[in-house]
């Protein structure tokens, strides 16, 4: 998962506009310390060229974690049960 939060990092600053992000997680999804590492890192980075964000996929424990998340980041990156309304949420312009 490391990899891909560093492969996403590299693509959103490469295309360096505003962008929205649908992550997808799983009960084989875990949040290391080295991942939450690896998290704020790259939030750090491209914080200024996320727009929305939506999560599904997550557990009653990581959600908790993500309100950690968007408390330490003034983001509002919203978890959701099915992916369709996750993505109707970033397609959508309504906050």
């Amino acid at each position: 998962m490391i990899n891909l939060i560093q492969t996403l990092k590299k693509q959103v600053l490469l295309f360096d506009k505003p962008v929205s992000i649908l992550s997808v997680f799983n009960d084989k999804s875990y949040a290391t310390p080295a991942f939450m590492r690896e998290i704020k890192a790259a939030t750090r980075e491209t914080i200024h060229l996320l727009d929305r964000e939506a999560v599904v996929g997550l557990s009653d424990t990581k959600k908790m974690i993500l309100k950690g998340y968007n408390f330490l980041f003034s983001k509002n990156i919203q978890a959701f049960d099915t992916r369709e309304i996750a993505i109707h949420h970033i397609l959508s312009r309504e906050v």
